[in-house]
């Protein structure tokens, strides 16, 4: 089947051999060169080529007018409302640059569409005046500023528009309007060409009005690429635009509307799936495209609907895709280069004159500065993380690198005051990253060019202009510029897979189309409301709605399966996030028009049953375990009975977790706060007989004596706030209420102070040399009964300390702490001696249940029988742990 654009062609050259005296004026400059391609082969004669432009050069040409940059636009527009508005009234640019992008979006629809400024702006001043402010008799000074801005918008258009005019540039929208105006004087310059219009569909009131003067005038023919079955169906979208032109426009009262052809219902399979997130889609289309013969890619168009689909799917085409044309572009926004900048940018606007270490680590760990800093990045990340350093100058960092690292340091963390000084700084790094990254790294030099290319822009602008005045506007204006800029992909424009996006697609037709992300909100797009224009007044003066825009995708949509031989349409079928996993009305519309069944596709999961991690102990481990079993701690079994592989990797390999900035106060920190405050308090009263005026007194000092626990503990105490404030409050919190508890227990209680964090270590009943050693946080004796106590600052309940058996003790980590207070009695018993003693815990989670002695049904006491059959059941847990034929098994945790 041929194209459309063959078609075009083929009907032309019958008429029209020389193309001497032609014009060809399409949609899109890419429909255009695929024109010329088609002319190339199909022209056998030398001939001189017609000219080929876009709808835009067109316009442009006929207007005589140059296009003004997006940003130029924008200061210029700023010159003007400076000079409209009074100056009590005027906002600075900053706050102006906020609304400024939607007001010339809506001068643009409304110059493109032709329509009467003065009635139209006066109208919308009404409806804002009615929608807000009306029933007020009285307004004041913020509803009278509003209003008189909405007043002044008729002046403020006009000024803009005669300022731009008199240098012979415009925005687009105001090409459009010149360009309706002057449309007669160019045919009258140009009666000896033939224009050719092919492939239009949604035209504004401006093309439409040129278009029609140049058919009227005999200057032009028009080739519409539609299937007759839209136009004959009044409610398919897809036909709108192309109905209203055959049934309003003048030119068509008198000629007859062309017979389209009939493909649609004779075009190909449509198949049509549904495959969770991209991920899931760019699999998919790898598969299918490796299944695809190489003349079966050179004519398959994969048309991507979401732009987050591109870099995902770079990295899932098959081996048998040689050749790749991508038309979309990659946003500067999306490369790796960008989320550095954003860091600068950030760390600028902080106005910190110290470095928070988390945007010092992105900075230090992006792709780029590891490359450039290299051994230099694990000594500063180290630095901070053994100094716990939440803040800090970059001084400190000087004698840890290299005298360039920290020269390219300098660059990105000294603050600037003006945006200007911001441009240079990034530049300088720019030329560092140049210097660096040599030809051998093209797609980092690539990045590097473009945001080169970008600041460069950007500090040509400030040269010209003085409102952007602070480091917030510039980043703004950055933030804007990064999402406008884009990469484009070099390929064969005519050769391999064709990656587009929909609007890319106008007037080309391909055998096979793979359609990526076709769901509700992406296709169609749905409502957007970037305009101050309402609907109603939209709608009234004929501006395009949501509608519309629907209609023109729909359009595009469609015109794609005309004809097409093999479609697969596919969409993300996840149901997380917003319009995830709705397929778009396209496909519902399919499944009523044409009876597609919809099918799943979920990718192949490999599931392996995963095996516990083993670890099987050699002979250097089995020496440094009976070095270890001389003196085990009660953590260091716990450890073990938790799960063996983490003491494995903890006490034999080292490997702890890995040494991170404490910005929030950890909870084996806070418990070591309120141990070693604790201790300091009720020091100078070890050996007395605990009083309520001792409590008292306790009371007085405990809070200074927790600020320096902080202090010592803690690197970052003199700036505690937010969630840190929080936690130090808890601790004071859990000290006061301990001491309320012992003064409660002082009323009716004897309470004698015997000793505070005491370290102890004995040997154990056996012929091996294996022992425990440790440090018990309290000794006291209450009404005469010995205690020895584990403060926890974790939540401890009585059910944890209740034995069932000696078994259960050293295989179920939630009795783990009835092993260590047991460690603790036993060593106590063994170095003190005592008959009876009740060992247990106090839990700052919960002091409600105070101390909570171990249990062996209802007996609170240890004594030397418990003991001795715990030390049978710790013997065994130590022999299991130095057993060679028992290897680290991995717990569940």
């Amino acid at each position: 089947m041929q194209t459309f654009i063959e078609e075009t062609v083929s009907k032309i050259l019958k008429q029209e051999p020389s193309l001497e005296h032609c014009k060809f004026i399409l949609p899109s400059k890419r429909a255009g060169a695929f024109l010329k391609e088609i002319l190339r082969k199909e022209v056998k004669d030398t001939i001189f080529a017609p000219e080929v432009l876009s709808i835009e050069e067109f316009i442009q040409e006929v207007s005589g007018l140059s296009l003004l940059p997006a940003n130029k636009t924008l200061f210029k527009f700023y010159e003007s409302y400076e000079a409209i508005m009074p100056k009590e009234k005027k906002e600075d640019f900053e706050t102006f640059y906020g609304w400024a992008h939607t007001l010339l979006h809506d001068f643009n629809e409304i110059d493109r569409y032709l329509i009467d400024t003065d009635s139209f702006f006066n109208y919308l001043g009404d409806i804002q005046d009615i929608n807000h402010w009306s029933k007020q008799e009285r307004k004041t000074n913020l509803i009278q500023n509003y209003l008189a801005f909405w007043n002044a918008l008729p002046g403020l258009y006009q000024h803009f528009v005669a300022n731009l005019l008199k240098q012979k540039k415009a925005y687009q929208g105001l090409i459009y309007r010149v360009a309706a105006d002057q449309i007669k004087d160019y045919i009258e310059n140009n009666k000896q060409t033939k224009h050719y219009l092919i492939g239009f569909n949604a035209l504004n009131n401006a093309e439409q009005t040129l278009l029609q003067e140049l058919l009227t005038r005999a200057q032009a023919e028009i080739f519409w690429d539609i299937d007759q079955y839209f136009l004959d169906k009044n409610y398919h979208a897809a036909g709108l635009f192309i109905r209203r032109y055959k049934s309003e426009w003048p030119y068509y009262q008198d000629k007859k509307f062309p017979e389209m052809p009939k493909n649609y219902y004779n075009s190909g399979e449509i198949h049509c799936t549904g495959i969770p997130k991209n991920v899931g889609q760019a699999k998919y289309i790898g598969n299918l495209l490796r299944s695809f013969s190489e003349e079966k890619i050179q004519n398959t168009a994969l048309v991507l609907n979401d732009e987050g689909l591109l870099p995902v799917l770079l990295n899932s085409l098959p081996d048998n895709v040689q050749a790749v044309n991508i038309t979309m572009g990659l946003k500067l926004s999306q490369t790796p280069l960008a989320s550095f900048f954003e860091t600068l940018f950030a760390i600028q606007l902080s106005g910190g004159k110290k470095i928070y270490y988390k945007q010092f680590l992105e900075i230090v760990k992006h792709p780029f500065m590891q490359q450039l800093l290299a051994k230099d990045v694990t000594k500063l990340q180290h630095h901070v993380a053994e100094k716990n350093r939440v803040y800090f100058v970059l001084e400190e960092l000087r004698d840890l690198c290299k005298a360039e690292s920290y020269e390219l340091l300098k660059l990105c963390f000294s603050q600037k005051k003006k945006p200007i000084e911001i441009l240079e700084n990034f530049l300088q790094i720019i030329e560092i990253f140049e210097k660096f990254f040599t030809t051998q790294k093209a797609l980092e030099r690539e990045y590097i060019y473009h945001f080169q290319k970008l600041f460069n822009q950007l500090q040509n602008l400030l040269d010209e202009v003085d409102q952007i005045k602070s480091i917030s506007a510039l980043h703004r204006f950055y933030r804007d510029s990064i999402n406008q800029h884009q990469l484009d992909f070099t390929g064969a424009p005519f050769k391999g897979l064709q990656i587009m996006g929909m609007l890319e697609t106008r007037v080309l037709d391909f055998d096979t189309v793979i359609m990526a992300g076709v769901n509700e909100g992406i296709l169609p797009a749905g409502k957007s409301n970037n305009s101050f224009i309402p609907y109603d007044l939209k709608h009234q003066y004929g501006l395009p709605t949501f509608k519309e825009k629907d209609a023109i995708y729909t359009y595009h949509f469609y015109r794609l399966l005309q004809r097409a031989k093999d479609v697969h349409l596919l969409f993300n079928s996840n149901f997380e996030g917003l319009n995830a996993g709705e397929k778009s009305r396209f496909i519902a519309q399919l499944e009523y028009e044409r009876q597609l069944k919809v099918t799943h596709w979920m990718p192949e999961a490999r599931i392996n049953k995963e095996t516990p991690k083993t670890s099987k102990k050699t002979a250097l481990m089995l020496k440094e375990l009976t070095s270890m079993a001389k003196k085990f701690s009660p953590s260091a079994l716990s450890s073990y009975v938790r799960n063996p592989q983490d003491f494995y990797k903890q006490y034999l390999l080292k490997i702890n977790d890995q040494e991170e900035v404490e910005e929030t106060v950890a909870y084996n920190t806070l418990g070591s706060i309120i141990h070693d405050t604790l201790e300091n308090i009720y020091n100078p009263y070890k050996g007395q007989f605990l009083s309520a005026n001792i409590i008292d007194q306790l009371d007085k000092i405990y809070e200074k004596e927790l600020q320096k626990q902080f202090a010592n503990t803690y690197a970052q105490s003199k700036n505690l706030f937010g969630q840190n404030l929080l936690i130090y409050a808890v601790a004071k919190r859990y000290i006061k209420r301990f001491l309320a508890l012992e003064k409660k227990e002082l009323k009716d209680n004897k309470i004698e102070l015997l000793a505070l964090e005491v370290p102890l270590k004995i040997k154990l009943n056996t012929k091996n040399d294996w022992g425990i050693g440790g440090k018990i946080d309290r000794i006291d004796r209450k009404n005469g009964v010995l205690r020895i106590i584990d403060y926890k600052t974790g939540l401890v309940t009585p059910s944890q300390l209740k034995i069932k058996d000696f078994d259960t003790i050293i295989n179920d980590y939630q009795y783990s702490k009835i092993l260590q207070v047991l460690c603790y009695a036993l060593m106590m018993q063994r170095t003190q001696g005592f008959d009876q003693a009740q060992g247990g815990i106090i839990s700052f989670k919960n002091l409600k249940n105070g101390f909570m002695p171990v249990k062996q049904d209802k007996e609170t006491f240890i004594d030397a029988k418990l003991l001795a059959d715990f030390e049978a059941t710790l013997l065994s847990l130590i022999e299991e742990i130095l057993n060679p034929k028992i290897d680290f098994v991995e717990k569940e945790v």
